[in-house]
């Protein structure tokens, strides 16, 4: 037997009430985002009870267990209305804390196309129109011929970039390959400082020989929000250009600036994410990164603004073949797509009802992304070979990705194509009880998504991988604890889902 209980919140809190014996139409739900939805249509109560319910504080903690197997569900209240009979209750999981607060920041670019010059509005010692710059694909900053540029840490020409206004991170790694060729005694500079030009830092400085100078600069800077790039006449005279422009110049390739002092990695930015919404709504989400896998791609552009934590990772979920969630807990999960999920085994009663398509099969796959001065850049094709060989014709897919790195539109294309190159089923099959793998029978509700299911009675003519019919990951999970039926649908974004129902006698 189930119980439904509502606690004053999800850290201490105290008990509510225990509507077990009493709510009627209870579903509760599970989805690629861990637990998902419990609605309970009707608690019958008098007026003056669901009055006293309506008016509960704060954001209530409701849970869904059994005294042998713990926990079948659980989240936060977020709808309660008062209806004929009494009232009507919605809570959903705690990954909703993801779709909470919008997230800005800087964690990565290495794009020079946002660069721009600074002027003299942002900076009174700005002299643009006295040098020729250029962001395509480099930083690059030339005196004009002719021009003259009195000494000291004035009439500069400077690029600049800022990390988001009011983002939650600050700049505090810059890298590049620069090459100097300066007049003796002129400065290129890199500073940093705050989003509005004030408390600049002078974080590296190379003085011009007349000659050329090249070399890398890894700098860890103080943590700001901007960082520019500067030259500037330093000689103790005023100094009049005679060569042709670009004979002198300063110029940085293969330009990053970084948001923490190592490589960039989902895994990390996944915590980020954790402890920003943590740090805001503490009660939302455990405090613990104990279920984030370390991912091992450098990331080269990350860069959010106003994004929802939810969609940050949905991207970096796929582009690693990985899964996000919150179950028991409230601790959110970021981990490799099934790594978790548990095996259970089903019997089918009746005869299936099957259907393929090779609507969404794709066996061939190449990725479209921007190169760092913004031209359209493809990488190359890959193929299944098994796909092609199976199917005996190509469908080639084009994948997009928003990044400017070449070794990202690849992973991405190719966990892209390892989701598309097998047909997807659609069926119906019906089964009344689940096992695992030793031969122990569970409860229905204990299937959840990202668990594998696999049907044993299928005629042993379908191949075990067959268009993923006999075994399969589950998407998505419905459990109704009054008829006791669960509907299951498998991960794949497929038109008409494959849908098994289970009944058993059973209610909450």
């Amino acid at each position: 037997m189930l119980s439904l209980q509502i606690y004053t919140s999800s850290i201490s809190g105290r008990l509510l009430a225990d509507y077990g014996g009493r709510a009627r139409g209870v579903r509760f739900s599970t989805n690629k985002r861990g637990f998902s939805a419990c609605r309970v249509a009707l608690v019958p109560m008098p007026v003056n009870e669901a009055f006293e319910a309506y008016e509960w504080p704060g954001t209530p903690h409701v849970v869904v267990s059994d005294g042998a197997t713990g926990a079948a569900w659980e989240g936060r209240l977020e709808d309660i209305a008062i209806v004929e009979g009494g009232l009507s209750l919605t809570a959903l999981g705690y990954a909703r804390a993801m779709l909470d607060v919008p997230y800005t920041a800087l964690w990565s670019k290495s794009s020079t196309s946002d660069w721009r010059a600074v002027t003299e509005q942002d900076r009174s010692a700005a002299r643009p129109a006295q040098y020729e710059m250029d962001n395509n694909n480099r930083l690059y900053i030339a005196p004009r011929k002719d021009e003259t540029y009195a000494t000291g840490f004035g009439n500069v020409g400077e690029l600049t970039l800022a990390a988001p206004h009011g983002g939650a991170r600050n700049i505090v790694h810059f890298s590049a390959d620069y090459s100097i060729l300066l007049p003796s005694g002129w400065k290129a500079r890199l500073l940093s400082c705050n989003f509005d030009f004030s408390g600049i830092t002078v974080e590296a400085t190379i003085t011009g020989t007349g000659s050329l100078q090249t070399g890398t600069w890894a700098l860890s800077t103080t943590a700001r929000q901007r960082i520019i790039f500067s030259i500037s006449n330093d000689s103790g005279s005023n100094s009049t250009i005679t060569a042709e422009t670009g004979v002198n110049y300063a110029r940085l390739t293969a330009v990053r600036i970084k948001s923490a002092s190592g490589s960039i990695y989902a895994s990390d930015i996944a915590a980020g994410l954790r402890a920003y919404v943590s740090g805001i709504n503490p009660a939302q989400l455990a405090a613990s990164d104990a279920l984030i896998a370390e991912t091992a791609l450098d990331l080269r552009d990350e860069i959010y603004e106003d994004a929802y934590p939810a969609d940050i990772l949905d991207r970096l979920a796929l582009l690693h073949g990985y899964e996000w969630g919150v179950y028991e807990g409230r601790v959110l999960h970021f981990r490799r797509r099934g790594s978790a999920g548990r095996d259970w085994y089903v019997d089918t009663s009746g005869v299936p009802e099957l259907q393929r398509s090779l609507e969404k099969v794709r066996n061939s796959a190449y990725a479209v992304y921007r190169a760092g001065d913004g031209a359209t850049m493809r990488t190359a094709t890959v193929n299944d070979p098994a796909s092609w060989a199976r199917y005996g014709i190509t469908r080639r897919g084009a994948v997009g990705v928003q990044t400017t790195s070449a070794s990202e539109a690849e992973t991405h294309r190719d966990v892209w194509l390892r989701d598309r190159a097998d047909m997807q089923a659609r069926s119906r099959i019906e089964f009344d009880r689940v096992f695992d793998t030793a031969g122990g029978q569970w409860p229905l509700w204990a299937m959840r998504a990202g668990d594998t299911v696999t049907m044993r009675n299928l005629p042993p003519t379908l191949a075990s991988g067959i268009d993923r019919i006999r075994t399969f990951r589950i998407g998505e999970t419905n459990y109704d604890a009054d008829s006791g039926e669960i509907d299951i649908a498998p991960d794949e974004p497929v038109p008409t889902l494959v849908t098994l129902v289970a009944r058993r006698g059973a209610g909450l």
